[in-house]
């Protein structure tokens, strides 16, 4: 019985013929197979008279065997078999209009099973298939009994040299063999891949594929949907229940993951005519604090944009990070905002920071914060679970849409529960024509939601409270404390925006506060 070194294993168009030739050429005794009695086209002249796992037992008697495999995304890969047929008959094909060859690609190859048959030998030697890959080395690897399993990524065929001389602790040089493009059918396989897209209902073979799971981390996995479905998501499932933001104006991920720095000004000049009573509060964003519930393949080290603010404010800049890095469970899961939990601690900094900063005695107010586990924050009604918004989810599919949901009784809530009467003492005001206008009455019955917020001021008058007036910018992230910071003094407008000098010209503030998500940092 023949013995082999190496045995190239994998299913058809993965690059196995490129492995067996490169093995052989670099002096290992090679036997290419895509099954248990299916050659493969770099040992077709071999015969077959014992079965794989006779083989594997005989040639590792006295030496290691390797077992290579290598998996290929979906689509490529059936395309390049659908090719592999043409090919033997390109004169009748060529003639054909595209179209009518995507037909046939559809109607005969897209729904072909995916086969894998490294897991069916490593299920045979009682070892359990691989569930997570290696995005690190570049190969996933087990030995037993000197048998040597491995699988690697023909996505990575441009670094197999380097992932295959690790592997074998030599230099490898790569032969490739058997490209597509490089046959009769080539022209019109680039031509093919250009035009094709597959039917949107294919998506959920793809996502629900678990070996696309294993060998795509969810950043592959996103930009390989948006490739062929034009489909982008912004809910990215994490670890735990935890979903993230992805895919938004911010660009969140990429700032923290690859240093992207969206600050234009660089030196902020339009702060510098009121940076002495000016405080900036900066609540950082999810991917930072949760990062160890983000999917495999996601490394938030940096904050290049909080670094020029920071550079800038100095002492006058609060950092929700380093305040909230050590603390659990202050963002929601499955919403992109912090809980109750996370924006109290950041209130209750605030109030300390601006009593030491501006010799202030503004009272803090003492909460009980309540914890209660929810099915869906959806059904609370008061605009959370955004991650689990179907225009953000899409077709994705959730273990369970579960959430801890904080609230405080004592705490009077604005955002969406507050309905404004004649005699309200939550005035909705707007700039125009460099006056502050009172809007009140344009909105009695209503409650306060979105758009009113987005485009009017809301200001409260406090009596006994010290006679000072303050300016607040702010975003979605003081939605659960708005009531908080409305009692800071005798006059308090709230306006939900970034830094507008207008604004501050008009209303001539004591104390300009602004609060910004980390990720709005432009």
């Amino acid at each position: 019985m023949e013995t082999f070194e190496v045995i190239v294993y994998c299913g058809a168009k993965c690059g196995g013929t490129t492995l067996a030739k490169t093995f052989q050429n670099n002096s290992y005794k090679t036997l290419h197979l895509h099954g248990e009695k299916s050659l493969g086209m770099f040992s077709c002249n071999v015969k077959l008279s014992s079965t794989i796992y006779e083989i594997i037992d005989n040639s590792c008697k006295t030496n290691k065997v390797y077992i290579i495999d290598s998996y290929r995304t979906p689509i490529e890969r059936k395309i390049s078999a659908f090719f592999q047929q043409i090919n033997n008959r390109i004169d009748e094909c060529a003639n054909l209009p595209i179209d009518e060859l995507i037909k046939i690609f559809n109607e005969k190859y897209l729904n072909q099973e995916n086969y894998h048959p490294l897991n069916k030998i490593m299920t045979h030697y009682k070892l359990n298939k691989f569930e997570r890959f290696d995005f690190d080395r570049g190969y996933n690897i087990i030995e037993k009994d000197n048998k040597v399993f491995i699988k690697i990524r023909f996505d990575d065929i441009n670094n197999w040299g380097g992932i295959l001389s690790k592997i074998m602790g030599k230099n490898i040089t790569v032969y490739p063999e058997n490209l597509t493009k490089h046959k009769k059918s080539g022209t019109l396989y680039n031509i093919f891949k250009n035009k094709y897209k597959p039917p949107e209902s294919y998506i959920n073979n793809v996502i629900k594929d678990e070996e696309f799971k294993i060998y795509n981390n969810y950043k592959k996995n996103t930009e390989y949907i948006y490739k062929w479905f034009n489909i982008s998501y912004k809910t990215l499932i994490g670890k735990n229940g935890y979903l993230f933001l992805q895919n938004d104006s911010g660009q969140e991920l990429k700032t923290h993951c690859e240093n992207l720095c969206l600050v234009k000004d660089i030196n902020l000049t339009r702060y510098i005519p009121y940076k002495d009573n000016y405080i900036l509060v900066i609540f950082p964003d999810k991917c930072c604090i949760c990062k160890e519930f983000l999917p495999d393949g996601f490394h938030p080290n940096y904050r290049p944009s909080f670094d020029v603010y920071k550079n800038f404010f100095k002492n006058n800049i609060i950092d929700g990070h380093e305040l909230c890095k050590n603390m659990e469970d202050v963002y929601y899961k499955t919403d992109s905002h912090m809980n109750l939990k996370g924006t109290y601690a950041v209130y209750c900094y605030f109030i300390e920071k601006i009593n030491l900063l501006f010799s202030l005695n503004v009272e803090k107010r003492k909460l009980i914060i309540k914890k209660t586990e929810v099915s869906s924050l959806i059904q609370l009604g008061n605009g959370l679970g955004d991650l689990l918004w179907e225009s953000n989810l899409r077709n994705q599919t959730l273990l369970s849409n579960s959430d801890n949901f904080y609230y405080c009784d004592e705490l009077p809530e604005i955002y969406l529960t507050y309905k404004i009467s004649d005699n309200s003492s939550f005035r909705i005001m707007s700039l125009e024509n460099k006056t502050i206008i009172d809007k009140t009455t344009n909105y009695i019955g209503n409650f306060i939601t979105w758009p009113i917020l987005s485009s009017h001021l809301i200001y409260k008058k406090n009596e006994g409270k010290q006679n000072s007036k303050c300016l607040i910018f702010h975003d979605s992230f003081l939605l659960s404390t708005l009531s908080l910071y409305l009692e800071l003094f005798e006059h308090v407008y709230l306006s939900k925006s970034a830094f507008n000098k207008n604004l501050i010209d008009v209303i001539n503030p004591d104390y300009i506060f602004e609060f910004r998500i980390e990720r709005f940092l432009i």
